[in-house]
Parts: C-alpha cells; structure tokens; sequence
C-alpha cells in the first residue's frame, strides 16, 4: 500500500475505511500487483472493516507504523517487509 491514502487521511480527518475482496477460487497473474481474476461460479466474499482513523500529527516513523496498520487490515495474511 502506497502512502497516498493516509497522507489524504491524516490531511483531512478523513476516516479510511477498509474493504478486502476474497475469493474461493481464482486465477493469479504475475506481475507487480500480483492481480487475481475470480473463476466463475466462485464464492466471493466482502470483508468491511472497521473505519481506521489517521492522527494528523505523525512523525515519519509514525507515519510508517499507520501506513503498515492499515495494510495489514487489507492484506491480514500477507508479510509485511
């Protein structure tokens, strides 16, 4: 996740609120987004989450640490670096 979204959050007091897409089964492609077409028939499942609140006075580690909260919010099995 790039920074943008709570950068605009942290700017605005605007709320993110998080929405997570998951599938029974699906095809991956390669590349940078590693993007996932649902087959068809598939289950598909719309995880919301709670709306996560950007404080507007964040140091650059700070920063960070949100940035990496909210993506583990989107992307809870995946590692983040």
């Amino acid at each position: 996740m790039g920074p943008g979204a709570i950068k605009l959050a942290q700017l605005t007091g605007a709320l993110i609120l998080p929405i997570r897409i998951e599938f029974g089964s699906a095809w991956s492609f390669r590349g940078w987004d590693h993007f996932r077409l649902p087959k068809p028939f598939t289950t598909v499942t719309a995880i919301i989450g709670p709306c996560l609140e950007i404080p507007p006075d964040l140091s650059e580690d700070d920063f960070e640490t949100e940035r990496q909260r909210v993506e583990r919010v989107l992307n809870p099995d995946h590692e983040i670096d």
